[in-house]
């Protein structure tokens, strides 16, 4: 099992850009408002292979030496690695994504870290707003046949690889 859950305070950009951005000033809206945000970071996520938001992750599995950490861009936005085999703390290397546990074998294996994210570039940022605007100016699903504005803003930064395995 894997578990991925987002610390929509610490978003970039945050409640109050998207606030301002559609030129509201009460707090009526707060709760439908995160929703469309949050949804709007995991777009751009999608869309670029890349980690946009603070979360805290957890891994639980049978056994192996060996775990590549979803989620995971570079260590340096990784903190707070704990592994646990059979509920005992174990000592790990870290290469990459790729965290080999040592000592011996075991029977079950929970893994949790947090990702943090420094900096969203402002484009980017640009675009998860025009995303967030739209689901709430139309809630409702609608066809697309042209690239919207945001899709131009994240197009610079799209890689083309397989993600979240």
């Amino acid at each position: 099992m894997q578990r991925r859950d987002i610390d929509i305070y610490r978003l970039q950009p945050t409640l109050q850009d998207l606030k301002d951005h559609l030129r509201i000033t009460d707090d009526s809206h707060d709760r439908m408002l995160m929703i469309y945000l949050s949804s709007a970071v995991l777009q751009a996520e999608h869309v670029i292979s890349r980690n946009l938001a603070p979360s805290i992750c957890q891994i639980e599995t049978d056994y192996t030496s060996f775990v590549t950490l979803p989620y995971m861009d570079d260590a340096s936005s990784l903190t707070d690695l704990e592994v646990l085999v059979d509920g005992e703390r174990r000592t790990w290397t870290l290469t990459g994504s790729d965290v080999h546990i040592d000592g011996p074998e075991g029977q079950k294996m929970s893994i949790s870290y947090h990702l943090d994210v420094d900096f969203v570039e402002a484009d980017i940022q640009q675009a998860i707003l025009l995303m967030a605007a739209q689901h709430f100016s139309n809630p409702l699903d609608r066809a697309q046949t042209l690239p919207t504005a945001s899709e131009n803003l994240l197009a610079p930064y799209r890689q083309w690889k397989t993600r979240y395995t």
